[in-house]
């Protein structure tokens, strides 16, 4: 039944954060069938998974798209007996997480359960535990069927990438091997050294023999010293090479993305991938240089060994293969405990971030004692883990190091009794015994160098996901120079694993206008504002603009004309300007206090701290809630948009800023078309005409 185990592991999909556990468990499923390689983002896509996770009607669906017949259903333990297919089960974890698990089928010797955990890989649940987390019974069915994809070059495509990142870098890899490869070879030398000088240059009382001896030692240490400052700085140099191509082409990548990939991910996860690369390149350049060179080291030992005396080489032969079980039998353990301390890091980071960002909350509610006893007890928990693992750590050090221990004195009573006979030299012996000694470490570190191919292998996994993302298409090259007129016909919307948000939406804007959309929260005024970016695609109808299907027109051209101010304002660190233009050049720092002078702008910007130069800070951190939306709108009007969308734009501002404003607004609304979300009544009284999105998700834009 273990190798069976291990057959499931190598189905079993990690999870890459906390919301992608469902798509893990179906990517899952497909290896499990040997289906297509389907990039992780493509079904976040297709599942509707967002930064809170997945829906079983997302997982329904994309599993239906893939090929599969899915049924949803509620079963009982039971019944998930006689079942002899994989399934996905929901979960609760610790009575509040909710997560999914493929259930690969049941063991009725041992009445356990093979389940498929993408947060811990495969475990064995009995009846009790499975009951205590399968408290919905919900399961999710899946059948293969024809249209199913079957793949055959899984292997060869993540071969072909890997070869393609490392192959401008192989001749730093192979010479820094070379080089480490002829340092193994030197680091003989002391050995060789201290026999001759036992057997030979000591009993031989000749003190020119042994200046000129002492004198080659030196020498050839020198060297070796000389070979490992080469090689460090071949190794530095590629580190710097790699990490500055990957980290390139990931951000270039990264910039040409579709919308909703940033949607579905947190920024955390963008930062663990751009460390990703990093990790990659040391486990790269771990195993081209010094794994490689280790290898070397112990067979270039056990030759020097045999050479002397055959059965002390095969008794070091015989000793070596204990260090490698060991290795592995406590892989699996280590990497456990690693991912253990790598979650409850992230989790306590996030609490402190989160509880510094919130300390104003915290304080008008006096909950300082609160939050620092639920960040302690976080933290409590970190540092248990953190102490589990090293005691794990001691643990395999301290048998190491035992069995070393009897390694080293069997070699050495072996070597002592051959010198009894006369088959061995004092000087042979001692030299024997150092490189015996030195072979050790080498071992050790080959045999654990599982866990750094596992780490790599997570880090190379998410880099490969990124990779297969496809780039934002952009449909076709048409492009429109004028925008007379928006028509919604029939316009539905509804994301993945969702209801329907927007149904059969019908309104029309035209150039010179300036309308208002309001509605409750949620009701779809914010996605209304994506998909006439083009972030989103609407499920049914069709927007036309000027007689030309919205779909038809370029991404490109498209955002050029839009001019974007949104509830939650992004301002990049650097000064006001700046973030109006987006740009470096002072040509354009000029036009755009011109602009901002001609519109009426200007004087409310000078109000600023430093006018154009205030340093805005991180994420303007340095400006008022209505600084940020006026430095937004003035960005957003330099970019002289034919339409302007504007999401709550006037929010924070006091009520005369707003007033001017509005007027700048109306004014120049004959040059665009004018959107805006609003719930200031006061603002409602400057448009042209008022809709309302009622009763949430589900009805029709209607004229108010």
């Amino acid at each position: 039944m273990k190798e069976k185990y291990k057959l499931f592991e190598k189905y079993q999909v990690t999870q890459q954060g906390e919301s992608d556990c469902g798509i893990a468990c179906l990517l899952s499923i497909i290896n499990y069938y040997d289906g297509v390689s389907i990039p992780l983002e493509e079904l976040r896509a297709l599942s509707g998974t967002t930064v809170t996770g997945t829906s079983l009607l997302g997982l329904y669906e994309a599993a239906n798209k893939l090929g599969f017949n899915a049924n949803g259903c509620k079963a009982k333990i039971e019944s998930l007996k006689e079942h002899k297919s994989p399934a996905i089960l929901h979960v609760i974890l610790n009575q509040q997480l909710q997560h999914y698990i493929v259930f690969y089928g049941y063991n009725s010797e041992n009445n356990s359960f093979i389940i498929g955990d993408p947060a811990r890989g495969i475990k064995v649940y009995t009846e009790e535990e499975l009951s205590e987390v399968w408290i919905s019974k919900t399961i999710l069915v899946l059948e293969k069927t024809d249209k199913f994809q079957l793949n055959k070059n899984k292997k060869e495509n993540r071969k072909k990438w890997f070869l393609d990142i490392i192959d401008e870098d192989k001749n730093y890899l192979i010479s820094g091997g070379f080089l480490g490869v002829i340092i193994a070879v030197l680091g003989l030398s002391m050995s060789i050294f201290s026999q001759r000088l036992i057997d030979y240059i000591l009993p031989s009382n000749d003190l020119t023999k042994l200046i000129l001896s002492i004198g080659l030692l030196f020498i050839l240490l020198s060297v070796r010293v000389l070979f490992t400052y080469v090689r460090g700085v071949l190794l530095s140099k590629h580190s710097k090479k790699f990490n500055s191509k990957v980290i390139h082409s990931f951000f270039s990548k990264l910039m040409y993305l579709p919308f909703s990939f940033f949607q579905q991910r947190k920024t955390g996860e963008m930062v663990a991938r751009l460390n990703d690369s990093q990790r990659l390149q040391q486990v790269v350049t771990y195993f081209m240089t010094s794994v490689v060179i280790d290898v070397l080291l112990v067979f270039i030992s056990l030759v020097y060994l045999c050479f002397f005396n055959i059965w002390i080489g095969l008794t070091v032969v015989v000793f070596i293969p204990v260090y490698v079980f060991v290795a592995f039998k406590y892989n699996k353990k280590v990497m456990d405990a690693q991912q253990e301390v790598m979650e409850l890091y992230a989790h306590t980071e996030s609490q402190y971030i989160s509880t510094v960002q919130g300390i104003k909350t915290v304080k008008v509610n006096q909950k300082e004692a609160f939050f620092t006893a639920q960040t302690k007890q976080i933290y409590d928990e970190y540092q248990s883990r953190i102490f589990d693992f090293s005691k794990l750590q001691l643990k395999i050090g301290s048998f190491m190091e035992s069995w070393n221990t009897v390694f080293s004195v069997a070699l050495l009573g072996l070597g002592a009794t051959i010198v009894f006979k006369e088959g061995l030299t004092t000087g042979e012996m001692m030299a024997i015994l150092t490189v015996a000694m030195n072979i050790t470490p080498s071992v050790i570190r080959v045999s654990l160098s599982n866990i750094e191919w596992n780490e790599a292998k997570v880090a190379f996994d998410r880099m490969y996901e990124f990779v297969k993302v496809e780039e934002e298409k952009q449909n076709s090259n048409l492009k429109i120079d004028e925008i007379d007129e928006i028509d919604f016909k029939e316009v539905s919307f509804r994301y993945p694993g969702k209801k329907e948000l927007l149904s059969k939406l019908n309104f029309k804007v035209k150039k010179g206008e300036m309308i208002a959309v309001t509605g409750d929260s949620g009701s779809g005024k914010s996605t209304l504002f994506n998909i006439l970016q083009k972030f989103q695609t609407i499920s049914s109808g069709e927007i036309v603009v000027n007689e030309t299907s919205l779909d038809l027109i370029s991404n490109k051209n498209w955002r050029q004309y839009i001019g974007v101010v949104d509830q939650n304002i992004m301002l990049f660190p650097g000064t006001v300007i700046e973030n109006i233009t987006l740009s470096s050049e002072p040509e354009n720092y000029e036009a755009a206090v011109n602009f901002c002078q001609k519109i009426g702008l200007h004087q409310l910007i000078m109000k600023l701290p430093q006018d154009y130069l205030t340093i805005v800070g991180e994420n303007g951190i340095n400006l008022s809630g209505g600084q940020k939306q006026l430095v937004a709108l003035a960005r957003a009007l330099f970019k002289k948009p034919k339409v302007l969308l504007l999401d709550e734009f006037t929010s924070a501002m006091d009520s005369s800023i707003e007033k001017e404003v509005l007027e700048i607004l109306k004014k120049e609304a004959k040059n665009r078309i004018t959107i805006l979300v609003s719930h200031h009544d006061e603002l409602l009284h400057y448009v042209d005409k008022t809709y309302k999105i009622e009763n949430n998700k589900m009805q029709t834009l209607a004229l108010v």
